[in-house]
This record gives structure tokens, sequence and C-alpha cells, in this order.
């Protein structure tokens, strides 16, 4: 799922970034002192460093869903947050602070992750991620230093989206006919039967047959 997610970004951000983004790369690697020294063109970092369940958006309880022609039951989706580090790298300080202005006005209200930038293995998966600024980052004087590189400025991006494990369990259609039938113990032959035929579109009629 994780490179589904990074795929999906990366087409969002190229998007949305317009002519900014022309001849620039998208690194999702760790931004430390090796990597910042093999740099040679522009390059958009988004380091995935913190992965958390999402106690505000949890659900519980069962949903149905129909797949390949089946009817089934899950869980309902847990939904986690994926924490990236958004760090701009180009070798003008002032070009460096222009491309990560553009991201930022990019990122600056909840942002939906949609059709056509989420690849198909995450396009089926609903609700959709959106895309946040971390409202308390972590702190970037401490956050560089353990990922063993030398301080930048950066965005913290949260991606909340569901996580699907694949599991279903197929379930019966739902019935088209519904028998009742009443029986007087004292008097078995004093009996009733009620059937409910259940049609798709309207509500049940009903076939009485009795003895």
């Amino acid at each position: 799922m994780l490179h589904l997610l990074d795929d999906g970004l990366e087409a969002f951000l190229r998007a949305e970034l317009g002519p900014a983004a022309a001849g620039l790369d998208v690194s999702f690697a760790l931004p430390d002192k090796d990597w910042a020294a093999g740099v040679n063109r522009p390059t958009l970092n988004l380091f995935l460093y913190a992965l958390s369940p999402v106690s505000s958006e949890t659900a519980v309880g069962l949903e149905e869903l129909e797949r390949d022609g089946q009817r089934c039951r899950r869980p309902v989706l847990p939904r986690m947050a994926f924490s990236y580090l958004v760090s701009a790298w180009v070798a003008d300080g002032r070009d460096e602070h222009r491309l990560l202005g553009a991201v930022l006005a990019v990122l600056t209200r909840t942002r939906p992750l949609e059709p056509p930038h989420l690849p198909e293995g995450l396009a089926s998966v609903r609700p959709y991620p959106n895309l946040q600024l971390d409202m308390n980052p972590p702190d970037g004087t401490d956050l560089w230093p353990a990922l063993g590189g030398r301080y930048h400025p950066s965005l913290s991006l949260v991606v909340n989206a569901s996580v699907d494990p694949g599991f279903a369990v197929v379930t019966a259609p739902p019935p088209e006919e519904i028998g009742l039938s009443v029986v007087d113990r004292r008097q078995p032959e004093r009996r009733d039967r009620r059937d409910l035929r259940l049609g798709p579109d309207q509500a049940a009629t009903s076939s009485a047959a009795r003895r």
C-alpha cells in the first residue's frame, strides 16, 4: 500500500504544482547527509517518518460491499495517519523557497487524494485519503539530526488513509420470500401460514394459505 500512496502523492503534487514541477525530481528516500550530497537536480523530498492510527476517524461495526459479483461483509476499514517530512532541495536559496512555498500553497487546506491521481490499488478503497498539514509538527532541530541530515526548512504533511487488509466474508443474498407458520398446540388442525414475497424495489407483499 505504501508505494501506491507514494505514487498518488507524486501524481497529485505534480498536477497541482503545474509549471513549477517541470524538471523536478520527487524522492521518498531518507534525506540524510549521503543522500543530500548526491542531489544534483531540483528535488522535492517526501520522507515517511511516522505511521499511527487516526483516533478521530475511528469507526466500528460492519459494512457491506460487493466484490467480484458477490455480496460481502467486513469490519469497517481502519484509518491510519501517514506523516511525511516535505523539504525542497535546490542549489539557489530563493528557488528553494519558491518551490517550498508552492507546495505550501497547495497544502494550506485539507485536500482529498482521489482519482485520477490515485493508483488503481487505492482508487477502490473508500473513503479516499485526505491531505493536511500537521498542526503540531515535530521539532526540526531534533528530527533532522535523528535522521542523520543537516537541518532543512520543511513541512509536515499528514495523509489519513483507509487500510484494506483484504478480509471479507461472503454473505448470502437477501431473501426473496419469508414464510411464517402458526399452529395451535391443542388443536393442531388449526394453523395459519403466511408467505411474504420481497420485491427488490417495493414493499413486501403477502399471500396467505390457510387450513
